[in-house]
């Protein structure tokens, strides 16, 4: 979304966009003074299609990340979502949860995810039921497929 100037002051998705847009103009009484100001600044729009929810997320962080829109709060700040890092340039393979991405490197990261604990569990039961150990390497090699 742009303003009069046309800078970007809103990046978002949506599954349909229709109904997305229209919530902005008719929902005046569920809105917030954010989503009014917004509203109020909207001069014009672009989209992009995208194949996958998936990829549309992607892009979504990306591009919040790249041009921070005024009026996106979530994804500005580089500690709001969590990775999966699996570091690919140690002796043997360690998996971690991280709130960085480090770009150019050998490492495999998966995200972005928001909540940060379910993260951090799942990690955990997966250590637990596949016996990876990433502190020792000796008692159980870490094969990635």
């Amino acid at each position: 979304m742009k303003d009069s100037l046309d800078n970007i002051i809103y990046v978002g998705k949506s599954k349909n966009l229709k109904n997305r847009v229209r919530s902005y103009f008719y929902s005046s009484k569920h809105s917030s003074s954010k989503i009014e100001k917004l509203v109020q600044n909207l001069k014009d729009f672009d989209y992009i299609v995208t194949d996958t929810e998936f990829e549309a997320f992607m892009l979504e962080c990306q591009l919040i990340k790249k041009l921070k829109p005024t009026y996106n709060r979530l994804m500005k700040s580089p500690l709001a979502y969590t990775y999966i890092k699996i570091t690919m340039d140690e002796s043997y393979p360690n998996i971690e949860v991280t709130n960085s991405y480090e770009e150019n490197t050998r490492n495999l990261y998966y995200g972005p995810y928001a909540a940060k604990g379910i993260v951090e569990n799942a990690i955990e039961g997966l250590k637990k039921f596949y016996k990876i150990n990433c502190s020792n390497p000796t008692k159980k090699k870490f094969y990635l497929p």
